[in-house]
């Protein structure tokens, strides 16, 4: 209301538009409140600014947007604290953000250096969902460095409030049950203990094959297809090298109505019901 306000005396015909929309319910505004959002009240920086951000995260919204907030380390505190993403001037210019509205193509080639932990921390948010897709992921975890992988991804998120869901296909013969195969899978994983209730693992049907051939990380804020698979590293200590051709393609939320990341989401509840919850 305040913007309005404002509006109103220096740009009277945006204030119209935005009025109008207002008015039929298409924008959604309250007036600002200067209380400190008790997440951040233990965060040391300007008290004007902290109160300025506090409204997006007294809010309902998913993203906060702020032109300035001058500290990179104190902004990484407060997204957080207040678990939602912290978007200021710099992002928007630098272009850092710019995959969460299009959809960005990474070629991988054989002998390049490739590190999943170095190359998902440029896209860490506070999640609160993270999905896998991947018939293999089970059969090759010892190949695909996920233990790291999950640990980065869940940098940022309060383990209370995040749902990690993978579905893969468990591996088992006569010489290993189900039991154990879960039993080696767990071991591999090797999650902080706050994070176990975090995660559920899934098996998919054998009568369903035909309808898992995505690979793919998705999560509240974007999704990331690998083409080939994520078994494509020699990995090594700290770094890893490519083995095979691939390409990633990473999808913003914002991309499209139609983008992968909106597919993946649309079809989720089809995916696990066409899977076997995995009891441990």
């Amino acid at each position: 209301m305040d913007l309005l306000y404002r509006l109103r005396e220096t740009e009277p015909e945006l204030y119209k538009q935005f009025s109008s929309l207002e008015a039929s319910g298409k924008l959604q505004v309250k007036q600002s409140d200067q209380k400190i959002h008790d997440s951040l009240k233990k965060i040391k920086i300007r008290k004007g600014i902290l109160k300025e951000i506090s409204q997006g995260y007294s809010q309902p919204a998913q993203s906060v947007f702020h032109d300035d907030v001058g500290d990179s380390q104190k902004k990484l505190e407060i997204i957080k604290a207040g678990g939602k993403p912290l978007i200021d001037d710099e992002d928007l210019n630098s272009g850092l953000v710019s995959y969460l509205f299009n959809e960005e193509s990474i070629p991988l080639n054989r002998g390049e250096r490739f590190n999943w932990s170095r190359f998902l921390s440029d896209y860490i948010y506070p999640f609160t969902h993270i999905r896998i897709l991947d018939p293999y992921l089970y059969k090759n975890v010892k190949d695909i460095d996920l233990n790291n992988m999950l640990k980065t991804l869940m940098r940022q998120s309060d383990p209370e409030k995040l749902t990690i869901e993978i579905v893969s296909h468990l591996e088992a013969d006569d010489k290993w049950r189900k039991e154990d195969a879960i039993e080696k899978l767990l071991r591999e994983l090797d999650l902080p203990k706050s994070f176990m209730n975090s995660l559920t693992l899934y098996h998919q049907k054998g009568s369903a094959s035909n309808v898992f051939h995505k690979r793919a990380i998705w999560t509240n804020f974007w999704t990331l297809l690998t083409e080939r698979g994520f078994d494509f590293l020699k990995l090594e200590t700290g770094k890893g090298t490519v083995t095979r051709e691939n390409t990633l393609f990473l999808t913003g939320k914002y991309s499209s109505e139609n983008s992968l990341w909106h597919q993946i989401d649309n079809n989720w509840k089809g995916y696990l019901k066409k899977s076997d919850l995995i009891n441990f």
